[in-house]
């Protein structure tokens, strides 16, 4: 074999080996790409060969922007916070979540070692809530505050037995979960055992019923929980009517007795004990300048302007965040 043929063969040779390295190369980046893109560094990527133990991913939660959602959450939730107020270890035990009572051996004796210390509580706020679903199943993750005290819990819904379990967790982990996704609880289909006490049902609230509860739950502060209720002002009732938070409370000192009234006519539990629903309704019938009959709802931007009023020209007027219902500031008169 002459030396150009010998010449040509080498060149041939040099080629099929550069195109099988630039194969191999894109093979190899392409292999990369795909273990990147289901690495911890996207916290929407679902992971299903989450090893026990270790964080799963899947998509972020959404957050929950109607209002009969919103409230119905905070209906269970406020029966939750009740049955803690009261040490009322029955309830408790139907609403925790079984795994959750397994995994800390929760007994009758020692429960409330396991939830948020609340004892004469005065207020209870729901702040936010978002949620993740399929056909059979829901999950709320719940941010909710007690007289300014947060605390976090997943409320597990079982769409087809209509029931409900409660999973106390931590900051950490709720931030986790409505940030980037990032669940130590991994979200999947669950079935929830039908206990007495565990029922769920989505409720509908009219206007009227939503601006109440708003009113009630502002008016329970400002009697029981004023720094709070101070807090939630809007920045015109503050700089207008309350600069400091000795005038507004003096305004709820000086007022106590009709906010009693306003929130006792308007509620759905009024604080005080009726002996039987005629003695309610004649109370009511006494002080009905005090129910919540005109309210009006305006849109602004991002923001709904829910004004409520009595017969009495009392008027709190509720500047609720679209996206958000948990998240408002409140103006007086």
């Amino acid at each position: 074999m002459d030396n150009k043929k010998i010449l040509k063969l080498i060149i041939a040779i040099l080629i099929i080996l550069i195109a099988l390295a630039m194969i191999l190369s894109i093979t190899i980046n392409k292999s990369r790409s795909n273990y990147n893109s289901n690495s911890l560094d996207n916290p929407n990527q679902v992971n299903n060969n989450t090893e026990q133990g270790s964080v799963d991913e899947q998509s972020l939660p959404t957050i929950v922007e109607k209002m009969d959602q919103f409230f119905t959450i905070d209906t269970y939730m406020e029966n939750y916070i009740t049955a803690i107020n009261e040490k009322d270890t029955e309830t408790l035990l139907k609403y925790l979540r079984d795994e959750y009572i397994e995994k800390n051996d929760i007994t009758q004796n020692n429960v409330f070692t396991f939830l948020i210390s609340c004892t004469n509580v005065n207020s209870y706020l729901t702040k936010e809530v978002f949620y993740n679903s399929n056909d059979n199943y829901a999950e709320y993750y719940i941010k909710s505050s007690v007289d300014g005290n947060d605390f976090y819990t997943i409320l597990g819904n079982d769409l087809n037995n209509s029931t409900l379990d409660l999973y106390p967790i931590d900051k950490t982990e709720y931030q986790n979960i409505i940030t980037m996704g990032r669940y130590s609880i991994p979200f999947k289909t669950r079935t929830i055992s039908k206990k007495s006490g565990n029922f769920y049902a989505n409720q509908t609230y009219s206007d009227q019923d939503i601006a109440k509860k708003y009113c009630c739950n502002y008016i329970n502060m400002m009697l029981n929980y004023t720094k709070g209720a101070y807090e939630l002002l809007g920045e015109t009732t503050k700089e207008e009517k309350f600069t400091t938070y000795e005038k507004f409370n003096s305004f709820v000192v000086n007022n106590s007795q009709n906010l009693n009234i306003m929130y006792n006519v308007n509620a759905v539990t009024p604080k005080i004990e009726f002996a039987g629903s005629n003695a309610r309704n004649s109370y009511n019938e006494k002080y009905a300048n005090y129910i919540i009959s005109n309210y009006s709802k305006n849109y602004n931007g991002e923001t709904i302007n829910l004004i409520c009023q009595d017969e009495n020209g009392n008027k709190l007027t509720f500047n609720i965040e679209m996206a958000n219902p948990g998240n408002y500031t409140v103006d007086i008169g």
